[in-house]
């Protein structure tokens, strides 16, 4: 509940006590406490606008809270997607990466291979070719 708060002046002060008490003994031909009745009127009056148009500027500057809020939670989205992207593609960098380091590692085995077969045959090939000089040297 909100509390509105008034300053009176005696009179008004006077006038309120007795509406509020409930005594009637007033006269209505006093002009001083219909002036001063009226000017209580329109000073709640006057206060209650006053507070309607802060409840309007509260609202406000609350709407504006709320785009703000909803501007940081897009971008705070955004900057989660891009780093989600940028996450994907170092995954994706890291076993295209992995996938040709073991075909380098498959194509040197074989290379190995090859020279130790190479090596092998060279080796028998030389044997082979000695082989043919003994047979031929009999002497």
């Amino acid at each position: 509940m909100t509390t509105l708060t008034i300053h009176l002046s005696q009179i008004q002060i006077e006038v309120l006590d007795e509406i509020m008490g409930g005594r009637r003994d007033y006269r209505t031909d006093d002009t001083g406490r219909g002036y001063a009745i009226g000017e209580i009127l329109l000073k709640h009056h006057h206060l209650l606008g006053e507070r309607e148009d802060r409840k309007g500027e509260a609202d406000a500057a609350q709407q504006a809270l709320r785009d703000q809020l909803d501007v940081v939670v897009r971008e705070r989205d955004a900057v989660r997607k891009a780093l989600d992207a940028e996450r994907a593609t170092r995954r994706r960098d890291r076993e295209r990466h992995a996938r040709t380091r073991e075909r380098l590692r498959g194509a040197r085995n074989a290379l190995q291979r090859l020279a130790e077969s190479r090596a092998t045959y060279r080796d028998l090939a030389l044997r082979v070719e000695a082989a043919f000089e003994v047979a031929e040297v009999p002497a």
